[in-house]
């Protein structure tokens, strides 16, 4: 099955009660990054009703993402009760999100990709009633999932 299959037959009774920092402590332990290159802002504590392994793979493509198409090799994240800000120096998207998140899209620059993180990374957020966003403010690609108060704990 595709992963547009598998999050649409989302099985929500895989669902339980997480606090955000576990989410983003699980996508970087299976990321593999340098704690350095990592800089986490908590301005809420945030509970979640969440499919704990499926938030945290989104969240790991994310910081995976960030990294890679940094110059600086630095992602910081923003949480507060409505969304997780993924936040990374570098070149603005020269296309819009939704030509990114189909599957097998890549980035110019993106060399060892199959194209399919944000793909996956869309299809976890939808099954979770969030919303994935971009904006490039100042130099910075902002990347959301937003509406997280859809699963507030």
């Amino acid at each position: 099955s595709t992963p547009a299959q598998t999050a649409a037959a989302f099985d929500f009774s895989t669902v339980t009660s997480l606090k955000d920092d576990d989410v983003i402590d699980e996508a970087l332990d299976i990321a593999m990054v340098d704690p350095g290159q990592v800089t986490i802002s908590k301005l809420e504590d945030v509970n979640l009703n969440a499919d704990f392994k499926l938030l945290a793979i989104a969240a790991k493509n994310m910081i995976d993402n960030a990294l890679k198409y940094s110059p600086n090799k630095h992602v910081n994240i923003t949480i507060t009760r409505e969304s997780i800000k993924f936040i990374n120096e570098g070149e603005r998207l020269s296309k819009e999100l939704r030509h990114y998140v189909e599957p097998f899209t890549k980035g110019e620059s993106a060399k060892k990709s199959f194209g399919l993180g944000l793909y996956i990374v869309e299809n976890i957020i939808k099954a979770h009633k969030l919303t994935l966003s971009y904006e490039y403010k100042n130099g910075l690609n902002v990347f959301s999932f937003e509406n997280l108060q859809n699963i507030a704990a």
